[in-house]
């Protein structure tokens, strides 16, 4: 399972940044924020830095064996099971919150008439091999496909820039402060970016000498994927206006504008396509880590059991569960984003202390 190399590694990373920003998201900020919305991912960036430079300070011990063993080797077996039960959920959510996003892609703008229940099943078996295949298919995988996906994003948003009326974005911050920062709150399950690299650690080949190199790689491509964000919250807004509230999929309706479609049908929608793969990819990475922390909980191998129990939980939390996009996008402001706050907080600390206490008794 081990031997993830530093470009797969920041490549996973860069898509994970953008893949959960770029359906509901937009329409969702727009909701709460308005014209403020680019501001507000801007905002959460710079607090989420923070706490990637936090875990980054330990990256030296943190990757020299796998969150799970860490905690084992520093607070026995319940210590892994702990850490076990908080990623499992916690990426259990995140998961739902990537395979939601796959269900009203396909199921309302790209086949309308098949029912999801259907396509459900053919995304259920692709996740099945690339969980079975592990992380370093899924790793390999992203950086084959990364050109194209960020050939469909970088080309969607040209489109959009062409378009966009940008004097919609003012008068900037006026708002209600108290309100701004409640809704804030709200937002949060959709950012946390650096908890997704938590996994990864002990499973990325960094040489000692390049290891500086590549905590300044991981920070830029932060840096860069949340700038991104907002240039794209941005053309959302000023293609959309008041309008942005009513759109179901962001990377979607920024290419609606478009000319290029006139008499050759809308070749436009390849690059949403393109751009799409991103989503599909954080899918299998956010299935592969709840079913490793699922067989760590159990304290087993990760096998075809483990798999299928975990994929079995995907789909009925989808399909029976959060039965609608209102209904999860719900659950996701007012339940699993207190939840998101204080695993966001508390994991990178108790992995700090965990690299110092094994660092002090080493």
């Amino acid at each position: 399972m081990r031997g993830i190399s530093e470009k797969q590694a920041i490549i996973l990373f860069a898509i994970i940044i953008i893949a959960t920003k770029f359906q509901r998201f937009p329409s969702l900020v727009a909701q709460l924020f308005g014209r403020d919305g680019w501001l507000v991912v801007l905002a959460v960036g710079v607090i989420e830095l923070l706490f990637l430079l936090l875990l980054l300070g330990s990256f030296s011990r943190l990757n020299k064996k796998t969150i799970f063993e860490t905690f084992k080797d520093r607070f026995g077996l319940g210590g892994q099971i702990f850490v076990g039960i908080v990623l499992f959920v916690y990426f259990y959510f995140m998961c739902i919150l990537t395979y939601k996003s796959n269900h009203e892609f396909f199921a309302k703008t790209l086949f309308d008439k098949l029912p999801w229940e259907f396509y459900s099943i053919i995304l259920i078996m692709f996740l099945f091999v690339m969980v079975k295949c592990g992380i370093n298919s899924i790793s390999r995988t992203s950086e084959l496909l990364s050109w194209v996906i960020g050939f469909g994003l970088f080309f969607a948003l040209l489109l959009g820039v062409v378009e966009a009326k940008f004097e919609r974005l003012m008068p900037i911050l006026d708002v209600d402060i108290k309100e701004f920062g409640e809704n804030l709150l709200k937002i949060v399950p959709w950012f946390g970016d650096f908890m997704y690299l938590v996994p990864m650690f002990g499973l990325i080949q960094v040489k000692e000498e390049n290891e500086k190199r590549f905590k300044k790689s991981l920070v830029w491509t932060y840096v860069v994927g949340t700038m991104v964000v907002s240039l794209f919250y941005v053309v959302f807004y000023c293609l959309n206006g008041n309008l942005s509230v009513f759109q179901s999929s962001g990377i979607s309706s920024i290419t609606v504008y478009t000319l290029i479609g006139l008499g050759i049908g809308r070749p436009d929608w390849f690059l949403v396509l393109f751009a799409f793969l991103a989503t599909i990819l954080c899918t299998a990475y956010t299935s592969w880590v709840l079913i490793v922390s699922l067989s760590k909980i159990f304290n087993v191998k990760v096998n075809v059991l483990m798999i299928v129990l975990g994929l079995c939980l995907i789909y009925v939390g989808d399909v029976f569960v959060l039965t609608t996009i209102e209904v999860a996008v719900d659950f996701y402001q007012n339940f699993v984003s207190i939840f998101a706050i204080a695993v966001n907080i508390v994991l990178p600390v108790l992995c700090v202390i965990a690299c110092r206490r094994r660092n002090a008794n080493d």
